[in-house]
């Protein structure tokens, strides 16, 4: 089959800061893991085990005052997911915070025996049937490049979009997407009024090796958060899993 391309204009930026206040109608927090207990599960969230007897390798930390998310996963591939509505349209931008601590050794996400990810979030859509949701799924990959995107062969398999690239550097990022840019880039199509929820996965059981990041501040807005520098950045769909991986972009 023939890759398809085409532009779309994200959002990203670094820093070590947490997000402006911002009046509460500008925005709706999804979650910013500050209830539940420390070296706890965040409330609200539940565990998608794909091993059996896997415990969730997450746990709330708190650093300078600040609670996150911290994931450490060795193989358990665990997955949390929590259903969360809200009015895609009245808030078209996506915003959330990683801190990568280890990249997956030989991950290549394009494929299932190695697709393994240091982060990735989940943004899920209207059911296919009534049992199937689409999904999004944002990752931060050690070896294809950021503005990648693709979708592996399977019932029920996400579009892959990599949000960044690279070599853990310890600090924290932001990144912002236009979701119903995104969809339509990648599944051709409205996404429709009502996400269903929202996932967090750091896996490397197909690596055997270790995949570690740190989350939070997931939150949509209406406009932009002015945290954000506008940069030019191309996210290139293709129906092909063996697709190249565009030119690395410069942050």
């Amino acid at each position: 089959m023939k890759a398809s391309s085409a532009g779309l204009r994200f959002l990203f930026a670094s820093s070590v800061l947490a997000l402006s206040p911002e009046p509460a109608a500008e925005r709706i927090v999804l979650e910013d893991f500050e209830k539940g207990p420390l070296d706890g599960l965040p409330p609200g969230w539940k565990a998608r085990r794909y091993g059996e007897g896997a415990q969730p390798p997450y746990r709330i930390q708190e650093e300078h005052g600040n609670r996150f998310l911290r994931a450490e996963d060795r193989g358990e591939n665990v997955m949390l997911y929590k259903e969360v509505r809200w009015s895609a349209r009245e808030y078209p931008y996506l915003s959330f915070r990683w801190r990568i601590r280890a990249v997956p050794e030989g991950a290549d996400e394009r494929f299932e025996e190695k697709a393994d990810s240091a982060a990735g979030l989940y943004l899920s859509y209207r059911r296919k049937l009534g049992i199937v949701p689409e999904s999004v799924k944002f990752v931060w990959s050690g070896s294809l490049a950021a503005g990648s995107a693709f979708r592996r062969p399977g019932i029920g398999m996400p579009w892959t979009v990599v949000a960044g690239s690279g070599a853990p550097d310890g600090s924290w990022r932001t990144f912002v997407f236009r979701t119903e840019d995104v969809y339509r880039e990648t599944f051709g199509k409205d996404p429709g009024d009502r996400p269903l929820g929202i996932g967090i996965l750091s896996d490397a059981n197909s690596t055997g090796s270790l995949a570690a990041a740190d989350y939070d501040d997931i939150t949509v807005y209406r406009t932009p958060p002015s945290t954000v520098d506008e940069i030019r950045e191309i996210l290139r769909p293709s129906r092909q899993p063996d697709v190249r991986a565009v030119q690395d972009s410069t942050y």
